[in-house]
């Protein structure tokens, strides 16, 4: 091959880099684009019930299945042995323990926590543990100023604590004026949802199946 033809392929094979270059980039800035265009009309949007309807969480999970699960870790019965709590991952479940006028036991599931980050994982709208406080109530629509609202609401029907007809988002503080969780309560609750924070950093998150 002489000097010419090899000069000849070599701007050749330029044009076609510079030609997948100049179709994949627009397509790259396109699917960006949609992608954090999409995160914003969620993040404007008010919390939903299908937002904790998620393939890492079972709200029909047994007991049975728990202790079969190799995953399982460890078991806490409560003193009164009114709950069952199993570590699995990086959630808590939590269970109730009834007893019928025939002495049968049964137990239901009322809350899932999430208290570490395994995996990369995230919970709901790409919420961490660690992450600021900030950074997370930034990723709901801020109707009220929350701070200057009696009920620390930041979008939601004032006056109302529980009721399936309505959504709700709140701030709760403690006494020293620090934040101690959010609160996000979605139409057709239960479930609902509380994310917790300690130096205004997300300790643990969790998700309530029945009334706290």
């Amino acid at each position: 091959m002489n000097l010419k033809t090899q000069t000849f392929f070599k701007k050749r094979k330029w044009l076609c880099v510079l030609l997948i270059l100049l179709v994949c980039l627009p397509l790259l800035c396109l699917k960006w684009y949609e992608f954090e265009h999409g995160k914003e009309k969620i993040y404007q949007s008010q919390f939903s019930i299908d937002e904790l309807t998620m393939d890492w969480i079972d709200p029909q999970i047994t007991i049975d299945e728990l202790e079969k699960n190799q995953e399982y870790i460890d078991k806490v019965v409560s003193e009164d042995t009114m709950y069952i709590t199993y570590e699995m991952d990086h959630f808590l479940y939590t269970f109730t323990t009834d007893k019928d006028n025939w002495g049968n036991l049964s137990h239901k599931l009322i809350l899932v926590e999430i208290f570490k980050n395994k995996d990369q994982f995230s919970g709901p709208r790409d919420i961490k543990i660690g992450d600021d406080f900030n950074s997370v109530i930034e990723k709901f629509p801020q109707d009220y100023n929350w701070e200057d609202n009696a009920e620390g609401l930041f979008y939601g029907e004032s006056g109302v604590i529980y009721d399936s007809k309505f959504e709700k988002g709140s701030v709760t503080k403690l006494e020293n004026g620090m934040i101690e969780f959010i609160t996000l309560v979605p139409k057709g609750y239960p479930p609902f949802m509380k994310i917790y924070f300690e130096n205004n950093k997300v300790t643990h998150m969790i998700i309530y199946y029945i009334l706290d």
